[in-house]
């Protein structure tokens, strides 16, 4: 668990060096340069009211070799106790060869699609009133209060 109110941008530069830093590895001087132009993965991620998430460019060294990355960091917030990562993937290579090496890549992964409909996998998950779900975990109706909590049922005709 990372310190309460940890944004992406400060897990990047204070606390992702730590955590990549395993068996023989060691990355120092992780630093953010810029924001990635294209936040449609970051936003799609984010999408509980207390998570953050921005996809973002950044510079460091792995041994002392510099490297260059582009990483999507969401963090959620645990209501001031402290702060999770909930979602971490990206790239990297030497920094002259980041452009070429990782472009393909990257059109890879922001080509996925993050539609239900689309992978033909419902989910079953706690419902808010705002969510949607049913009975064979595919969301299609709206949840309904009731004296146990929010429950889902169809709607009446």
């Amino acid at each position: 668990m990372l310190p309460a109110y940890t944004t992406p941008e400060s897990y990047l530069e204070n606390y992702m060096s730590q955590d990549f830093s395993q068996g023989e590895s060691r990355v120092t001087n992780m630093r953010l340069l810029f924001y990635e132009e294209d936040q449609t993965l970051a936003n799609t991620l984010a999408s509980g009211a207390l998570s953050s998430a921005k996809s973002m460019r950044c510079s460091f060294e792995v041994n002392g070799i510099p490297a260059q990355g582009s990483f999507t960091v969401v963090t959620r917030e645990l209501m001031g106790y402290g702060t999770v990562v909930d979602y971490l993937a990206g790239g990297y290579a030497p920094p002259d060869q980041f452009d070429m090496e990782a472009s393909m890549l990257f059109d890879v992964w922001n080509s996925i699609q993050f539609n239900r409909n689309y992978f033909g996998i419902c989910y079953q998950v706690s419902c808010p009133s705002w969510q949607y779900r049913c009975d064979d975990m595919c969301c299609n109706w709206p949840c309904t209060k009731t004296i146990e909590g929010n429950m889902c049922h169809p709607k009446e005709n």
